[in-house]
């Protein structure tokens, strides 16, 4: 059994037990588990935690141990009674408090979308796989601010295999990021287009596991100019490489575990995203200075913040 002593100020976590909290935090951790959590960082005693969560003060410290014991390090330390969260203690509590938001603001969204039927649904679809990054990321930052109206993300990424890629005839869609531009053969006048400059790719391997001399590639599909510029690349500069694939989204390969002696490729922006999650580091980079579009329908007016969100989540520089 786990002790809770007071041993005086918080330790610092050591880099080992940094790694095994990431790991629970990424692939084992339960939202009732951040729930215990909370509840004993607010409410300082088990009596009172196990009040507000409708359980046995047996099952509070059970869950509190189960957890110390997977992780091997203290969650809290206990000084008359009363319970003060350790270094990683706080990581847990923090990260539970977000999720706690983050739940809220869902069960408020439901509840909106009961009482009023009416709402309506956005999309913000992306064309290229660089795109998906940005929409991802849009998508997370105007959720908190759709008030009763859903949004959700389209991948229309099947349009580069159009020779005539016309935006999509979706009553839904109110923004499109994309690498290339689209035929505005209809309602062209109700869409705002502005441009931006996808400036650079960075080259990742995983930093555990140095490559061969002979490594594949996973490169992102964005439009035929951009897949050979980064094809050329390879062949220059890696001519002994092994194979040479693409994927359709970054995040979505690295969830799944980056293959063996296999480097990816991803634009600079989809990296600040990655690096925080993942032990990656920068192989190689290739300056691209690549135009992208970003299409805006007044029907995405319904969402308040819309013009911050863009200009300042989306780092938009306005191409000449």
């Amino acid at each position: 059994m786990t002790q809770h002593k007071d041993v005086g100020a918080i330790q610092r976590l050591s880099p080992t037990n940094a790694e095994q909290l990431t790991h629970f935090i990424q692939r084992r951790m339960t939202l009732k588990q951040l729930q215990v959590i909370l509840a004993l960082q607010r409410h300082k005693t088990i009596a009172n935690a196990s009040g507000s969560l409708c359980m046995t003060a047996a099952n509070v410290s059970l869950y509190i141990r189960e957890m110390e014991q997977q992780l091997q390090t203290p969650l809290f330390l206990r000084n008359n009674g009363l319970y003060r969260a350790t270094a990683a203690g706080l990581l847990l509590t923090q990260l539970a408090q977000r999720i706690d938001n983050e739940c809220q603001r869902t069960i408020d969204r439901c509840r909106q979308a009961v009482l009023h039927p009416e709402a309506h649904s956005l999309g913000i679809g992306y064309i290229g796989a660089s795109m998906s990054a940005y929409a991802y990321a849009l998508w997370h930052r105007l959720l908190p601010q759709v008030e009763g109206n859903s949004l959700h993300i389209e991948d229309l990424s099947g349009l580069l295999h159009n020779s005539d890629m016309q935006m999509p005839r979706d009553e839904q869609l109110g923004i499109v990021l994309s690498t290339s531009p689209l035929n505005m053969a209809y309602d062209s006048s109700e869409w705002h287009i502005q441009t931006f400059v996808l400036r650079q790719y960075h080259i990742l391997v995983d930093s555990r596991s140095p490559l061969s001399n002979a490594p594949s590639f996973l490169l992102p599909r964005v439009n035929a100019t951009l897949d050979a510029m980064l094809h050329d690349h390879i062949l220059v500069h890696y001519p002994d490489h092994s194979a040479i694939s693409f994927y359709n989204n970054a995040m979505a390969v690295m969830q799944a575990g980056l293959p063996e002696d296999t480097a990816l490729i991803v634009s600079a922006f989809e990296f600040e995203g990655l690096a925080h999650q993942n032990a990656l580091q920068v192989l190689d980079s290739l300056q691209v200075d690549h135009l992208c579009y970003l299409y805006v329908h007044p029907r995405a007016n319904i969402i308040a913040g819309l013009p911050d969100a863009l200009s300042t989540l989306i780092e938009m520089e306005h191409a000449a």
